[in-house]
């Protein structure tokens, strides 16, 4: 199946690593594993607790945000995000949601791009080259 994704165009501001925050571990190691392979480097968070506490301790190229989250919905992270780094990082949301129902979520927490599950590793890994700066 061919994923469904949008764009809106942002670019992150800087380099760092790149913040997978999802509760898979199988997709989370996955994903890990697809960035590294194209030498970005990677920290992961598998709920909004934690990733909320990496992003007040680092700056990051992107963040790589799942929607369901066990502890918090993907708002509650991007919140967080915007109140510590504004709008320089920018947020990529990955979900199990249908596109019609993941694009408003992704435009009310100013996604740069979303993705629904399942989605092509050549079009994820195009969206974080062109939005995240490799530290």
């Amino acid at each position: 199946m061919v994923a469904e994704i949008g764009v809106t165009g942002a670019r992150a501001a800087g380099g760092g690593s790149i913040l997978v925050v999802e509760d898979d571990p199988v997709l989370r190691d996955m994903l890990r594993w697809l960035l590294e392979d194209e030498d970005f480097p990677v920290e992961e968070a598998a709920d909004a607790r934690q990733a909320l506490r990496l992003l007040a301790a680092g700056r990051y190229a992107a963040v790589l945000l799942d929607w369901n989250l066990p502890d918090a919905d993907g708002s509650d992270v991007a919140d967080g995000l915007r109140a510590l780094h504004g709008d320089r990082i920018p947020v990529i949301l990955v979900s199990a949601l249908p596109l019609w129902a993941l694009g408003p979520r992704a435009e009310l927490i100013g996604a740069a791009a979303w993705f629904a599950k399942p989605f092509s590793a050549d079009e994820l890994l195009t969206a974080v080259r062109a939005l995240a700066v490799p530290g």
